[in-house]
């Protein structure tokens, strides 16, 4: 066994001799960075987290961002769901056209029809161009006639001259011949063409006057309906307002007839208020006023008393400077005879002197 030959190279070479690369100074210098690397990712390793977190969360928010735009674009690029949006959009401009419409009808009608009579502006218009378009042309045809004459005159006058013997006015004649001969051909066909396109014109002036007219007849009558139709809602709305008036009479108006309760309530509320305190006031005050009838009923018998017991004490008492008894002082009191007092004196006037009671003033 000791004899079997030794392989070359040890744990870190290869079976082909040759060593790995870590087992190679780079190998070495490589394993260092690593480590280096290692730690940094280690140390920074509190900040690395966050990033990592905040770039998946971005990435992930791209990611629906992306699938919604994407959806929507399917969605949008779907005939049907196209064909879904229009129609829902038609209904509700409809909608909204229908209020409209509902709420100023005649205003409605009278838009329309200025808009035809826009229309029929337009025409007119068109018609008048188109007259003097015509017009033009006539004048154009008019000067082309002119023009085929006078090649066909010239033409006439050439054929004349090439009987001359003089070879030279014969060559003119030639040449003015071939050159009017076209002349003449080219405003034939030219004036064949403006004919037809006058009949055209014609034609369409003719017609066009006639849509005129009918489109004028039927503005006007349009406007005499829209007045018809306007006086007709317009009595209909002054009814409707009557009956409504009048059925808010008889049944009664929700909203004012809950304000007319309250306000009938609120009386109702103020007046029971303002009797219970008088009904109150009342109470309290009736014992004062007992009170004060018991001191007068005590004050008036004290008082007859005291002129009882003046009456029956020394009835032959004088009084007065006249020597009156104090019984002729009461008999005298006792005449109830109107007297009048003069307001300067105080002393009775428009009496029979020499009464007793006359003397009470002496």
């Amino acid at each position: 066994m000791s004899n079997l030959p030794t392989l070359p190279g040890g744990a870190g070479d290869d079976l082909s001799g040759k060593k790995s690369f870590w087992s190679r100074p780079e190998g070495k210098t490589g394993m260092i960075i690593n480590a280096a690397l290692i730690a940094a990712v280690v140390y920074f390793w509190g900040s690395i987290v966050p990033f990592v977190l905040a770039a998946a969360e971005s990435t992930l928010h791209l990611m629906v961002v992306c699938a919604a735009i994407a959806g929507i674009l399917f969605v949008a690029m779907d005939s049907n769901f196209r064909r879904f949006i229009w129609y829902l959009y038609r209904s509700g401009m409809r909608n909204l056209t229908k209020i409209f419409v509902d709420m100023d009808p005649i205003g409605v009608l009278k838009g329309y029809m200025e808009k035809l009579a826009d229309k029929k502006t337009e025409l007119d218009s068109a018609v008048g161009e188109i007259r003097g378009q015509r017009t033009a042309l006539a004048r154009s045809i008019e000067a082309n006639s002119n023009a085929f004459e006078q090649s066909m005159n010239k033409l006439n006058a050439a054929k004349t001259q090439k009987k001359d013997s003089d070879p030279a006015r014969v060559r003119q004649a030639e040449r003015i011949e071939a050159l009017e001969s076209k002349q003449a051909a080219r405003l034939e066909q030219l004036l064949m063409t403006q004919r037809k396109h006058m009949e055209k014109y014609d034609f369409i002036v003719k017609v066009l006057s006639r849509y005129g007219e009918v489109c004028e007849d039927s503005i006007a009558d349009m406007g005499n309906e829209i007045k018809f139709r306007e006086q007709e809602r317009n009595q209909a709305k002054a009814f409707h307002t009557g009956m409504s008036a009048a059925f808010g009479i008889l049944k009664g108006m929700p909203d004012e007839q809950e304000m007319y309760d309250m306000a009938l309530e609120s009386l109702e509320r103020d007046y029971t208020s303002k009797m219970g305190e008088v009904e109150n006031a009342l109470t309290l005050t009736k014992d004062i006023i007992l009170t004060a009838d018991f001191n007068d009923a005590a004050a008036m018998q004290k008082a007859e008393s005291l002129l009882n017991k003046w009456k029956g004490e020394n009835a032959e008492t004088v009084v007065g400077k006249d020597g009156m008894t104090k019984q002729q002082l009461l008999n005298a009191a006792e005449n109830r005879i109107p007297i009048n007092f003069n307001p300067s004196t105080g002393v009775p006037v428009n009496r029979a002197a020499g009464t007793d009671y006359d003397k009470l003033f002496q």
